[in-house]
């Protein structure tokens, strides 16, 4: 999974959206190294020119490091390992953050995986998939995760004006005249 522009093949990842998007990948790069965890993925800035920064897995991070508790909104991936015996409380381990724009459950069991995911505290959960996204389908963030929703319904209604009207018929008789 190469970086790059659109124009070259091996592209997979572009760049991060801005220099400030790209500072904070860097810190939490940063606090993953201080702490010592176990990457899985080997990544971080690259040296092209631009926001490129190459991708990074964290091999079952504790639940309170930065990497987990933060939207990177870069290519930095918590693995959390999770087992059909600790299902409940895997579930209060997801929720307990801040945010909750995207969750991903992956699981052989789908209907379990299903199950669980109903119980997620996010905008979009995929089950076995990842950031799959449709015109239809609205697509917006819980808790700190954002403001509104894009796309669907729900997200046209942004765009609509809905005024509010009041009317009280007989005001004489509220106000004892």
């Amino acid at each position: 999974m190469g970086n790059g522009i659109n124009s070259d093949s091996d592209a997979f990842f572009g760049p991060l959206q801005n220099k400030m998007q790209y500072e904070k990948a860097q810190d939490i790069l940063a606090s993953i190294t201080s702490e010592n965890l176990t990457l899985a993925l080997t990544g971080g800035p690259t040296e092209s020119p631009g926001f490129f920064f190459a991708p990074i897995i964290v091999d079952n991070p504790p639940d309170d490091c930065e990497s987990v508790t933060e939207e990177p909104f870069a290519p930095i991936l918590p693995l959390l390992k999770w087992s059909e015996s600790d299902s409940v409380s895997v579930i209060d381990r997801a929720n307990n953050t801040d945010t909750g724009l995207g969750a991903p459950v992956w699981s052989k069991d789908v209907d379990k995986a299903t199950a669980m995911a109903n119980q997620l505290e996010a905008g979009t959960v995929w089950v076995n998939t990842h950031f799959e996204l449709g015109p239809t389908a609205p697509f917006g963030g819980h808790k700190c995760s954002g403001i509104g929703v894009e796309f669907g319904l729900a997200g046209l209604t942004q765009y609509c004006n809905s005024p509010t009207l009041w009317v009280r018929r007989d005001p004489a008789r509220e106000f004892g005249v």
